[in-house]
């Protein structure tokens, strides 16, 4: 199998698991800032293992999903696939579906009760090292103290344990208070901790890249909206590296967007979609109960609209007496953490607790969504993370109109310079900073520093206090930096993604020449 089909098919089977769509890079140290210690709660994506720290200890995640085995699974089952195509009859395919959902998912896979099996647990617990004031110089660290989880469990259930872990460190540090750091899952974490424990012990707030308001990804295809989107599969490709040859990579995105313009592209996923609307009873509901939707925690990140129809979808035809606790946890943190979510955010704000968002976009949402089209940073929509701002979809700006009566009530500062968001609706106005051109799973030492800025200030720091740190910051990929975005360094959408004819034919002759290039000079020779 070829290097491309290869990456390719990693690239599928990880979007159809969706198990590692979510996994984040490591933090990078910021600098020493705060008085005060920082809590830091990691999100989805940690090391799970059975048996953890002894001698039968087994890693269950990340998953080995090697070459072999996708080259196996596709061998063994893309006859059913190519027999079910032509013959329009799926079920053999949908049971085809099911065995590698229950292979893939049988060591990460929870109790009845929906608790871990086998004593499974996070690789790196917090326990397994004593803990000690890390204070130096009178100030601590972003990381200092960071709190990894079992993501798969319910927000609540984990609040607990941030409980404990806060308990400790105000214990060892001596402080009354702490401040809190809830990335990506772990901001829905942070959200059941405050609503369970309320903000005695808590000073500051930041969440960052939250997933607390839902994610599209998941909502979707839990309540049976799995879209393939042409438009929106042609912005994935353009974003993509697929080889290790630029040119060859320009010549593959030359291509896929050339069979969008001529509707090829459009007609394979409404092929797709179209099947997939009449199996998707069939699918979804064996597939999730046997992966993700087994999995309190990526309940608790179905946006609210999006819940009661996942719930009819997932728990479709299902022994519901088998499920009655799964089902009781998801509802306690949907009823008691979320829908409320925002009152108690400004109760606790007004007891004087310190919030601020950090979030990000420039990216659209999956292509498997019908709003693949909404600004995010590639797994979480804009709207959602920031707690909702106004946006535009990809490839627009917000009218003359719109902007006029922006200036008019006061609001326009709160426009971005690009003219994509308006942050004057979010819940946190003020001490919501939004970074464009920036993955969700990318976290440079840039942002910490920005971390550290509004927790060095003790809630001083707004959109309007560092010169540095304006509401809207553009990331330069080349050194790593944050910029004050202006409408000079802040591209449309619409420049990135809208290739012109002579753009892709420019890159299909100069990937003709560079291939005979490198086919001369033995490039391609094993």
């Amino acid at each position: 199998m070829s290097k491309i089909s290869k990456k390719v098919l990693s690239v599928f089977l990880a979007l159809l698991t969706a198990v590692l769509i979510l996994t984040p890079a490591f933090i990078t140290a910021g600098a020493e800032e705060s008085t005060v210690p920082i809590i830091y709660v990691l999100g989805i994506g940690q090391a799970l293992c059975d048996f953890p720290g002894t001698k039968d200890e087994k890693q269950i995640y990340p998953l080995n999903l090697g070459d072999d085995y996708i080259k196996s699974t596709v061998k063994k089952y893309f006859p059913v696939f190519a027999k079910a195509f032509f013959t329009q009859k799926w079920d053999e395919f949908c049971d085809v579906l099911y065995d590698i959902s229950v292979d893939l998912g049988k060591d990460l896979k929870l109790d009845d009760e929906a608790e871990p099996r086998n004593d499974s647990d996070v690789k790196w617990h917090w326990k397994n090292t004593p803990l000690r004031d890390k204070k130096k110089n009178g100030t601590y660290k972003i990381d200092d103290y960071t709190i990894r989880l079992d993501w798969r469990l319910s927000p609540m259930e984990l609040a607990d344990r941030l409980n404990e872990y806060i308990e400790a460190v105000r214990n060892v540090t001596k402080s009354p208070k702490v401040k809190l750091v809830g990335r990506c899952f772990g901001a829905a974490v942070v959200s059941a901790y405050l609503t369970k424990y309320g903000g005695e012990h808590v000073s500051d707030v930041l969440f960052y890249v939250s997933t607390a308001g839902g994610v599209v990804v998941c909502g979707e295809p839990f309540k049976g909206d799995f879209y393939l989107d042409a438009a929106g599969i042609n912005r994935f490709v353009q974003d993509m590296e697929i080889t290790d040859k630029d040119y060859l990579d320009e010549l593959i995105k030359a291509f896929v967007d050339r069979f969008k313009k001529t509707y090829g592209l459009n007609i394979a996923a409404w092929a797709v979609n179209n099947v997939y609307s009449k199996i998707y009873l069939n699918i979804n509901p064996r597939v999730l109960l046997e992966t993700l939707g087994a999995f309190p925690s990526f309940w608790s990140m179905i946006n609210l609209k999006d819940f009661d129809r996942a719930k009819e979808v997932v728990f479709y035809g299902a022994d519901m007496e088998k499920y009655k606790t799964l089902i009781e946890k998801i509802d306690d943190y949907h009823d008691n953490v979320q829908v409320p979510l925002d009152d108690t955010l400004k109760r606790l704000e007004g007891e004087g607790i310190n919030f601020a968002v950090i979030t990000k976009y420039g990216r659209q949402t999956t292509p498997m969504s019908k709003d693949s089209a909404s600004l995010s940073d590639g797994i979480v929509n804009l709207v959602d993370s920031s707690f909702g701002a106004t946006t535009v979809k990809v490839n627009e700006t917000f009218s003359a109109d719109y902007i006029e009566k922006a200036k008019q009530n006061g609001t326009f500062k709160y426009i971005s310079p690009d003219k994509e968001v308006d942050a004057s609706t979010c819940l946190f106005p003020d001490t919501t900073w939004i970074v464009k051109d920036i993955d969700h799973s990318l976290f440079p030492a840039c942002l910490n520093e920005l971390m550290n800025a509004f927790f060095a200030s003790n809630g001083k720091m707004t959109i309007d206090t560092d010169p540095a740190y304006p509401q809207f910051l553009v990331f330069n990929e080349d050194d790593l930096t944050l910029s004050p975005m202006t409408e000079e360094n802040c591209y449309t959408s619409e420049k990135r993604w809208n290739r012109s004819y002579f753009t892709n034919l420019k890159a299909i002759f100069t990937a003709i020449f560079r291939f005979i290039k490198d086919l001369f000079k033995g490039e391609f020779k094993k």
